[in-house]
């Protein structure tokens, strides 16, 4: 954007889809991904009226939240819960087992107890993206879906009957 802004100036039309585009990424930094104007200002809508800005981040990241026509429709498929929960034992099982491999060494009890801490730290530092393919995203549509369609549904441009003209040809 500096080298179009020196090369064109401020007032260049070259600048202005450049500065368009800066603006929508800028915007699209504090829900973690880049949407489309219509679902960002949803986005944005339902912030102000409440709705936790983590269930935001999660659906815009997950790409839960989509534009459909002129709507935003949040996605509340059933077979996301078939994939949820047996990721969710994965998860869990692999924790235990390397905790449990860590625990069944023969080195003596102050590392093992410091590796059980290592991994659990690790496993929580690393729960932040793994949860994106467990139960989390599923709660958070079910959490703030309804609010999120009712701001989509304030966001649309109000659309006025409009009624044909009748052209007399004499």
């Amino acid at each position: 954007m500096a080298k179009v802004l020196e090369e064109c100036g401020e007032k260049s039309m070259t600048t202005r889809p450049v500065t368009e585009k800066y603006r929508w990424l800028e915007r699209s930094i504090h829900y973690w991904r880049p949407s489309p104007p219509l679902v960002q200002a949803v986005f944005e809508a339902c912030e102000r009226a409440g709705v936790p800005v983590s269930d935001l981040r999660l659906l815009a990241l997950n790409r839960e939240v989509r534009q459909v026509g002129a709507t935003v429709q949040v996605r509340r498929d059933w077979w996301i819960l078939i994939v949820a929960y047996p990721m969710l034992f994965m998860v869990v099982c692999y924790w235990a087992l390397f905790s449990a491999l860590v625990l069944l060494s023969a080195a003596p009890w102050l590392a093992k107890i410091v590796g059980v801490a290592v991994i659990t730290l690790v496993y929580w530092f690393l729960g932040v993206g793994l949860c994106l393919y467990t139960t989390r995203p599923y709660a958070a549509a079910r959490r703030s879906g309804s609010a999120i369609e009712r701001a989509a549904q304030s966001q649309l441009p109000d659309t006025e009957t409009t009624h044909p003209i009748n052209i007399s040809k004499n």
